[in-house]
């Protein structure tokens, strides 16, 4: 079980970037992108004789075209973005749910800051001893 919850605890920085990477990729492939078009359309003057003739438009608009492989994508990358973001909260949910200052701090700083177990140590208690932390952070794990 311990193993089990030490592996999923080191999923949040995973996790944490994976969530970035998700939201850059679909913000890119949702951003409207801009073409440079030219039409020509039919008018006639608004007073009589009403002569018909015909006036060049030219500027940038959006692209209209739509594709279903993009839409299938946009779809997949929002399900993914979804499921990491659930992950990543039930991980935050799990460590404030601990009741035990020096246990949320070790699993802070190692997995949340990704320090060293020695470091980890210095931080919780003063001096660099990683398995202090990691042997704390054991003995708790095999309680739940």
């Amino acid at each position: 079980m311990e193993k089990n919850i030490m592996n999923w605890l080191k999923q949040y920085s995973k996790l944490k970037r994976e969530i970035k990477t998700l939201e850059a990729r679909l913000s890119k492939l949702t951003m409207r992108k801009y073409k440079y078009g030219v039409d020509t359309v039919s008018m006639s003057s608004p007073n009589s004789p009403y002569t018909k003739h015909n006036i060049t438009i030219a500027g940038y608009g959006c692209d209209a075209t739509d594709d279903s492989r993009k839409r299938k994508f946009i779809k997949y990358v929002k399900e993914r973005l979804s499921k990491a973001q659930k992950d990543f909260d039930e991980i935050n949910v799990f460590i404030e749910s601990i009741d035990d200052s020096e246990i949320r701090q070790i699993i802070e700083y190692k997995y949340i800051d990704g320090l060293s177990w020695n470091m980890t140590a210095v931080k919780v208690y003063g001096f660099p001893h990683g398995n202090n932390a990691l042997m704390r952070l054991k003995r708790f794990l095999e309680k739940l």
